[in-house]
């Protein structure tokens, strides 16, 4: 029942468009077609009395798509498109499932409610200049998922160049989560003490020079203090 020739014969419309595959057993081979079913009626007639079906092959374009998708999953990256004018917004599946939001967000509002804090400011921001002057901007945001998960995510936007109103915003997702944990595991293994997660000697270092700085460019003075505890090199020998 689902055949658009069925379909059109059923309700005595044009069925435009409609894929369906093809397996053809003798090569194990799976084609894709694009249908279009026109009914056909007699003079005077309500009945329709045969369907006229038109054909094209859409393998090759359905077999890109498909990869396109593994590519995006593979990759942790997903597409979006911002259309002004209708107020509408469309994300390939991989956006969707990054942005983890129920439901799949349908405006650009609806998508940037789940960005976290102070990176709403620097979003819409960027969205406004974008609109204003054109160009692109490249943001890392911290994101609130429906499932209340926070994760960090890569937004790249620009002006879509065959539109010069900017009435149409494109861009690409990217889920960064891992790689973000683990420069900031990098960075505290850089300035923290692994054993009592306290802050060691080269950030203590680096922020005395910015203090030392501060206090130059205002005629102040800095102080420090050092703290001598007995015994306390055995316990670092052993620890």
């Amino acid at each position: 029942r689902e055949w658009p020739t069925t379909q059109a014969l059923e309700r005595a419309q044009v069925i435009s468009n409609t894929i369906v595959g093809l397996y053809y057993i003798p090569k194990r081979r799976m084609s894709w077609i694009s249908v279009t079913t026109v009914p056909v009626f007699e003079a005077d007639g309500t009945t329709p009395q045969y369907v006229f079906a038109m054909f094209s092959d859409v393998t090759t374009l359905k077999r890109d798509n498909v990869l396109f998708d593994r590519a995006q999953g593979l990759a942790h990256i997903g597409g979006w498109e911002w259309d002004r004018g209708r107020k509408r917004l469309y994300l390939t599946r991989e956006a969707q499932r990054i942005l983890g939001r129920t439901p799949v967000p349908e405006t650009m509002d609806e998508m940037l409610a789940g960005v976290y804090g102070p990176d709403q400011h620097r979003i819409r921001n960027s969205m406004d200049r974008l609109i204003e002057t054109g160009g692109s901007f490249d943001l890392e945001l911290q994101y609130l998922r429906s499932d209340h998960h926070t994760c960090w995510i890569r937004v790249i936007g620009e002006a879509d160049t065959g539109d010069p109103g900017t009435s149409r915003i494109v861009g690409t997702l990217q889920d960064i989560t891992e790689r973000t944990a683990a420069e900031n595991r990098i960075k505290f293994l850089a300035y923290y003490d692994s054993l009592t997660n306290l802050p060691n000697r080269v950030l203590f270092t680096e922020r005395l020079r910015g203090m030392i700085a501060t206090a130059r460019r205002r005629n102040q003075l800095v102080a420090t203090v050092f703290v001598d505890l007995d015994n306390f090199k055995s316990i670092n020998d052993t620890l």
